[in-house]
């Protein structure tokens, strides 16, 4: 890899909106009724950009465009996207392939070296894609996706309602793809406590890795039982996570907002590590985090773009930008420089929920 990943941002794009309403919708469990609210940008897509430069945040990034709705509803997300491919940025973008119009205007004169660092994550809500009757376009898209020489993979969310439809989920896999999807299971948002619900026992997780052999789903199952409380996580030295609408960050999620960095491009990017101070209850839907070492003690988790890799939907040159280890060139903290920097994000904490 000729240049070293510097941060893992999500970017988070703002708003409810999406053409989708499944029953399992986490939005929904997170109280949110109105699910069509618009996502804005305060500022220019030129603006953002050079907020994100590779020179402002000292090399590239990996970024992950994820909506609170359907990712590609907004109107300027594509540009958005195509800005970032173009400043050398690894992008994972996830929508429910179903906006074709998006998918084309996201391929269609895109370099193919820009092309190579693109991740289209399909989120696949199989009976909403029925019910819309948009099953074939889903599989379409990602064949169009693989195509045009950028990487995809189909990921399921698998709640109580797709466990009898799991052999019919799968075939269609097979028939049109020639791949399974990755998956995991539906979780309880409810104050960030990120629990599975009743049918997740030993039963269900034997039933789902023998169907679907998947290595996120491993990594899931895996840190569902990790207390991410006592392990030192490097979360906001090595990524954070972006209200795109306004340029707030936070060192993770749930975490309180710290730095504005579209306000002053010419600030320098700071937070800090959040140690173990973390404000969510487990890791398990944070393979990515998990796999690029953001907690080094657990560095035997198989690197990302090996997790990910679907032979038939990738090309081997994303697989390789993917496989890093941040602990591998990053500088490590001694035990009492960790003592140190969790005392100072304990205390930043208190302080910014007095002002809340």
């Amino acid at each position: 890899m000729s240049e070293k990943v510097r941060y893992t941002i999500t970017a988070c794009i703002s708003g409810t909106a999406c053409n989708f309403d499944c029953s399992y919708c986490y939005r929904k469990k997170q109280g949110v009724e109105e699910k069509n609210q618009p996502s804005n940008f305060r500022y220019s897509i030129d603006y953002m950009l050079n907020a994100l430069s590779k020179q402002r945040l000292g090399g590239i990034a990996d970024i992950i465009v994820i909506g609170g709705g359907e990712t590609l509803l907004h109107p300027d997300v594509v540009p958005f996207i195509k800005g970032l491919l173009a400043e050398g940025h690894i992008v994972e973008v996830v929508t429910n392939m179903t906006l074709n119009h998006r998918i084309d205007e996201l391929l269609d004169n895109t370099p193919s070296e820009h092309l190579e660092r693109l991740l289209v994550k399909g989120a696949f809500h199989y009976l909403e894609l029925k019910r819309l009757n948009k099953l074939d376009d889903f599989f379409n898209n990602m064949k169009k996706v693989v195509d045009a020489g950028a990487s995809c993979f189909p990921f399921l969310v698998i709640c109580e309602e797709y466990i009898p439809l799991l052999d019919e989920i799968k075939q269609a896999f097979l028939d049109n793809l020639g791949e399974l999807p990755h998956c995991t299971s539906a979780l309880d948002f409810a104050e960030a406590k990120m629990k599975p619900y009743g049918f997740y026992n030993n039963e269900f997780k034997k039933l789902v890795s023998e169907k679907f052999n998947s290595k996120i789903n491993d990594t899931f199952d895996r840190f569902l039982s990790v207390d991410v409380k006592n392990h030192f996580c490097y979360a906001g030295e090595w990524s954070f996570v972006l209200n795109t609408s306004n340029g707030s960050i936070s060192r993770c999620f749930y975490s309180p907002s710290e730095q504005n960095i579209f306000r002053d491009i010419s600030s320098e990017i700071k937070l800090g590590a959040i140690g173990t101070n973390c404000c969510i209850g487990n890791c398990a839907l944070h393979y990515n985090l998990v796999s690029q070492g953001i907690m080094p003690d657990f560095d035997d988790v198989v690197p990302y773009g090996d997790m990910l890799y679907k032979p038939k939907l990738f090309n081997k040159k994303l697989v390789e930008l993917l496989n890093f280890k941040y602990e591998n060139y990053m500088p490590l903290f001694s035990k009492e420089e960790e003592q140190k920097i969790n005392a100072k994000a304990r205390e930043t904490f208190e302080e910014l929920k007095t002002k809340v």
